[in-house]
């Protein structure tokens, strides 16, 4: 029997074992691609998620300086400029909410990031991030955080509101626009230690997403190294096989050819010759 004698399927062992091994060789190389481009996706999306975290914070400081001058220079334009910077959470908050939809209103989350001054081209992968982790454990507490901060530029647009109303009055109050402007400080402060709690377990998700990747990317080639080791082996023993028996067979054609031979008779069960 010869190593390289085809099978009934049309393939010798050594032809299907270096079939096998390429096959495993290029599946190691696309899921370790695959891998590497989900990687890629989750950070872009978590680098997405902080410059609009960035946004956002920048937009709510805004707000709250255009307030406090509006408190001294009763000026509509500064009370115009803090209702365009308050807009800006306002599209962000509008965005999340469309994504929590059943089923998510991606039309909608597109303009209401957009209004939250998002770079058009981060927006897709913000979407995606938000749709496929949400149920993280950082993004979910990271939409918690983002919750609690709507809810304080709410109280931001009511302290605004109420201001505007002061303001507007024949004779505003100078102990109640002081109060307001305490306000101010007070909201400013809390929006501040509620920005930095968002960064950082947005940064959190992102080295999990790190450690969580090399771990995979570790095993899968620990178990790949694993299987074209077993196969290696099982196509060298295969081979061994066929070239013992080989060997076997060479020996027996040998014996018979240099042996002193006449002739070789055959005959069957009747007794013919």
């Amino acid at each position: 029997m010869d190593a390289n004698h085809p099978n009934r399927s049309g393939h010798s062992p050594a032809a299907r074992g270096v079939v096998i091994i390429v096959s495993l060789f290029v599946l190691i190389a696309l899921v370790m691609a695959g891998i590497v481009y989900l990687e890629g996706r989750v950070l872009n999306g978590v680098r997405a998620y902080v410059r609009g975290e960035g946004l956002w914070a920048k937009a709510q400081k805004d707000a709250v300086l255009y307030l406090e001058r509006y408190s001294y220079s009763h000026d509509e334009a500064d009370y115009l400029a803090f209702n365009n910077a308050i807009q800006v959470s306002a599209g962000d908050r509008s965005a999340r909410q469309a994504l929590l939809e059943s089923p998510p209103d991606r039309e909608r989350a597109r303009t209401g990031f957009l209004q939250g001054q998002n770079d058009a081209q981060d927006v897709d992968a913000m979407i995606w991030f938000f749709l496929h982790f949400q149920h993280v454990s950082y993004l979910h507490d990271a939409i918690g955080i983002w919750r609690q901060g709507d809810r304080k530029i709410a109280e931001l647009n009511a302290t605004g509101e109420a201001l505007k109303q002061e303001i507007d009055s024949r004779h505003p109050h100078p102990q109640k626009v002081a109060s307001i402007r305490a306000q101010l400080k007070v909201l400013n402060q809390e929006l501040l230690v509620l920005e930095n709690r968002f960064s950082e377990v947005l940064g959190e998700g992102a080295r999990w997403v790190k450690a969580t990747v090399w771990e995979a990317s570790l095993a899968m080639l620990v178990v790949f190294v694993g299987a074209g080791i077993w196969v290696s082996r099982r196509i060298i023993q295969a081979i061994t096989r066929s070239e013992r028996e080989l060997l076997i067979s060479e020996s027996r054609f040998s014996s018979l050819r240099n042996s002193d031979t006449i002739g070789i008779a055959s005959w069957n069960m009747e007794g013919q010759v």
